[in-house]
């Protein structure tokens, strides 16, 4: 089941909303602008719509793309699970059915392990890679559950979580917000009802924790996917001030050319957060040689 609460938020000025088949899923996804496409992979427990500040500042130089990840907002679900090794299977071939051959990647959170095992995976494909608030299963991610993201604990037990948040998923989701938000308004009662429209929906928070569930699955894929080579393309880590910081420790070891940014003033969500500031980062580096 796949249905919807309501009809998505307005697009973004220039942009417009789409939909197609891939191998899998259903893809929905937001795009505009002109010039070289750029990829925005959204986190948890956002949507696409993470991305409003962002992806209109970049339009006036690149082409942007920013899909519902498979089984998230207005997406289908994945008919083949959610390791990221196959999400991101998924969002290849969304870029090859959009007519680009290579993009330029971004990816926030969960997305940044989709986005880390698209450019592993064709590293020909991803002219450059920049990592926002993200760590790697195998190389850290699992021991933040020590260090009080207590959620991904909890969000990789079967069944029990979605059980839990059952009637109360806006109580459940806005503890994530208010403590990974640090501007005032950024996040307001309309960006709320957008990102609850979609997570009530039937099936969709669960789809949601298949996402950590995968990660045990993960971990030893991804410490494969870099033991024969480093990644070769340009690297950005992108931390907030107030988040999980750039990640640049656990990139280091995997990757050949690596720079890190830290957001003043941000919490973990930087794409609602400083949005204005993350695209100024993105924008200096994907125009860099």
């Amino acid at each position: 089941m796949n249905t919807q609460a309501a009809v998505p938020a307005p697009a973004p000025q220039g942009f417009r909303h789409a939909s197609t088949q891939v191998e899998g899923a259903t893809i929905h996804y937001l795009i505009g602008g002109r010039g070289p496409p750029v990829m925005l992979l959204h986190g948890w427990p956002v949507t696409a719509y993470a991305w409003r500040g962002v992806a209109p500042a970049l339009a006036d130089r690149f082409t942007v793309i920013a899909p519902d990840m498979p089984g998230f907002g207005d997406s289908g679900f994945s008919s083949k699970g959610y390791e990221k090794q196959v999400i991101a299977e998924e969002v290849r071939d969304l870029v090859r059915q959009l007519g680009f051959k290579d993009i330029l990647l971004v990816g926030h959170d969960m997305g940044g392990v989709v986005a880390f095992a698209y450019a592993a995976e064709h590293p020909q494909e991803v002219r450059k890679l920049a990592l926002v608030e993200t760590l790697m299963p195998g190389f850290g991610l699992e021991d933040l559950k020590a260090t009080g993201a207590w959620h991904i604990g909890l969000a990789q037990v079967p069944e029990l979580p979605e059980t839990l948040v059952a009637g109360r998923e806006r109580e459940f989701l806005s503890y994530f917000y208010k403590r990974g938000i640090l501007r005032p308004g950024a996040v307001g009662e309309a960006e709320l009802s957008e990102y609850f429209r979609t997570y009530t929906a039937p099936d969709h928070m669960s789809a949601s924790f298949d996402y950590y569930r995968a990660l045990k699955a993960d971990a030893p894929q991804f410490r494969a996917m870099v033991a024969a080579q480093k990644l070769p393309m340009a690297v950005l880590a992108v931390g907030a001030e107030r988040g999980l910081g750039s990640g640049a420790d656990s990139f280091r070891p995997l990757v050949e050319q690596l720079r890190e940014v830290i957001i003043p003033a941000s919490g973990h969500h930087i794409p609602d957060d400083q949005p204005q500031a993350l695209a100024q980062v993105l924008g200096t580096f994907f125009a860099e040689p």
